[in-house]
């Protein structure tokens, strides 16, 4: 079928339709103008069931080239992880802050007798701050997560490294 496909270049599809047990008719339609007739291709006795092997050395250039997309993952996984960590500082340092305006609103509610619009403000402001604490830790969840798929990313990109040296000492046993 592929030989066919290179052979008639605007076919869109191969149908293929056994009429005999050794011919397969081949219906191609096609989306020029032009149509094409059905073609009679004879059928390949075993060859076409048997499975080709393709042999390719791996050069010094694609071990190179291995080992360069190896890092390069790493070294996005590494900046990942120290987002993930930032973020994850950034989200301890706003709780701490609203923890303790929280705290001082808390006190000074028990210290007054009467509600102020005062404290309102106060209690909208420990509120603001929880809230980004939250959104913080949240965000840094997400890079945490990322930072650690980068990981597993640069795991494999590693591992194909490895298995490229590996081949390529075999494909060149010279090489060192």
């Amino acid at each position: 079928m592929a030989v066919l496909s290179m052979l008639i270049p605007s076919l869109s599809m191969l149908i293929p339709s056994p009429m005999r047990a050794n011919t397969v008719i081949y219906a191609v339609p096609s989306h020029t103008s032009q149509t094409w007739p059905s073609v009679a291709v004879p059928r390949l006795p075993a060859l076409a069931s048997r499975r080709c092997h393709i042999s390719l050395v791996v050069t010094e250039d694609d071990v190179e080239a291995a080992v360069k997309a190896a890092e390069d993952a790493w070294a996005d996984a590494l900046k990942a992880r120290e987002l993930a960590e930032k973020l994850s500082i950034d989200a301890e340092e706003a709780a701490e802050a609203a923890g303790m305006s929280s705290e001082a609103v808390a006190d000074e509610l028990k210290a007054s007798n009467k509600f102020s619009l005062r404290m309102l403000s106060g209690s909208s402001d420990a509120m603001g701050k929880s809230l980004e604490a939250t959104s913080l830790l949240s965000d840094a969840v997400e890079a945490a997560e990322e930072a650690s798929r980068l990981e597993e990313i640069a795991e494999a990109a590693l591992a194909a490294s490895e298995e490229a040296i590996a081949q390529h000492l075999l494909d060149f046993p010279d090489a060192e």
